[in-house]
């Protein structure tokens, strides 16, 4: 998402809330919930770009409510960028991967195996 601030003018900045809840307000007023509304180049996607790019990177305290719930309105008309959760001074470490523990893959591959994907109210999947 940097290259794409940097191309679209706008700053990643965690602090400035006004800045995504304007562009939020911007994607409900102008219809970017439209197909082909938030095509390259277009002020749906630089706006999409700006509240998701916050929404993604910026701690969870420093999002505005109205952004987490209203983001997802536009999952159908807007592709997001690549952003990872910006650093977190304090938070725990991440646990260490165990590659040997195949826990999580022999769970996946079981639900894969029960069809939880179509179905997954069944007494196996739950």
């Amino acid at each position: 998402c940097a290259c794409e601030a940097e191309e679209m003018d706008f700053k990643i900045d965690c602090e400035n809330t006004q800045a995504m809840t304007d562009a939020l307000y911007f994607l409900n007023a102008n219809g970017c919930t439209e197909k082909g509304s938030c095509n390259v180049g277009t002020d749906c996607e630089k706006n999409y770009l700006i509240v998701q790019s916050h929404h993604d990177s910026c701690p969870k305290e420093k999002i505005p409510d109205v952004i987490k719930d209203g983001i997802h309105d536009f999952d159908e008309s807007c592709i997001g960028c690549d952003i990872l959760r910006a650093y977190t001074k304090g938070a725990p470490d991440c646990p260490i991967a165990l590659c040997t523990d195949t826990s999580g893959e022999d769970a996946y591959l079981s639900l894969v195996e029960k069809d939880c994907a179509s179905d997954c109210l069944t007494d196996e999947c739950k």
